[in-house]
């Protein structure tokens, strides 16, 4: 069957699914077979019996699931092309960046350093988070600065 978790104790390990069929099921993490953790929202299957959830896979119709740390390569290596907003989704900011990065050329580098230097913040903000921060802020949330 197929839900989406509503809530999520990192404390207790102890969650909360609806079901597709409008039916609650609490869950363990032990019960949880996907690598990403468990978070609230996350689109998902299971087995559910008498309202306890079991064998728990996440599920990604569209693909929506991002690496942490291929986005956070794409910003320390390649920020000042805003490779990693692309990567993320982002395509209008990632093209704001490409081009403060070309026009850097023509008024001597400085938007080209500026975008520079907020590719490298940005790629060690990603990497500081957790998983399940990341994907709630940057890829869920789609929070496109810092």
């Amino acid at each position: 069957m197929q839900g989406t978790v509503l809530s999520y104790s990192r404390a207790t390990g102890h969650g909360i699914i609806g079901g597709a069929d409008n039916q609650r099921y609490t869950f363990q993490q032990g019960e949880w077979l996907s690598e990403l953790a468990p978070a609230a929202g996350r689109r998902l299957d299971f087995v559910g019996i008498n309202g306890v959830a079991s064998q728990i896979y996440t599920i990604d119709p569209m693909g929506a699931e991002k690496s942490k740390l291929v986005a956070s390569a794409l910003a320390v290596f390649l920020g000042s092309l805003g490779l990693h907003k692309f990567y993320l989704g982002y395509s209008v900011t990632g093209f704001v960046m490409l081009l403060a990065f070309v026009l850097g050329f023509v008024f001597m580098g400085i938007p080209s350093l500026i975008v520079g230097a907020i590719g490298l913040i940005e790629g060690v903000l990603y990497l500081v988070k957790s998983d399940a921060e990341f994907e709630t802020l940057y890829v869920r949330g789609k929070r496109r600065w810092f």
